[in-house]
């Protein structure tokens, strides 16, 4: 007798490392059906630097947007043309630009803290 093969030559059964999830024994004080370990919320080092950038992202979006709609309020109420519009977006863009810019400096200057490259001479 012969095992029927797939297509991708294995034997049909489930493969031995399956993506579900694995279930731990409980202690032998506690009864009832086992465990299910959760996965998904392990770190993951090539994914640890996601949330960081994902704020970075809505922090240089958000103030240009947030004074654009400020102006553009200000601008529909006064009568003005996109003055206000303009000129508050501008000024966000240029304080995120700052922000941003001062934000790397003092993160390099603790990661360099300490370094050769780094020390003062006397």
């Amino acid at each position: 007798m012969t095992a029927k093969l797939t297509p991708h030559g294995g034997s049909g059964t489930l493969r031995k490392n399956s993506q579900a999830p694995r279930q731990r024994r409980r202690a032998a004080s506690c009864k009832g059906a086992p465990q299910v370990e959760d996965r998904r919320h392990r770190a993951v080092p090539w994914q640890s630097g996601f949330g960081d950038g994902l704020s970075q992202a809505i922090d240089m979006i958000g103030p240009p947007i947030i004074l654009g709609l400020i102006g553009w309020f200000l601008d529909s109420r006064l009568g003005t043309g996109p003055v206000f519009l303009i000129g508050l977006a501008v000024l966000g863009v240029a304080g995120v630009f700052v922000r941003t810019y001062y934000e790397f400096q003092a993160r390099a200057a603790r990661h360099d803290e300490g370094k050769p490259w780094a020390r003062r001479r006397p």
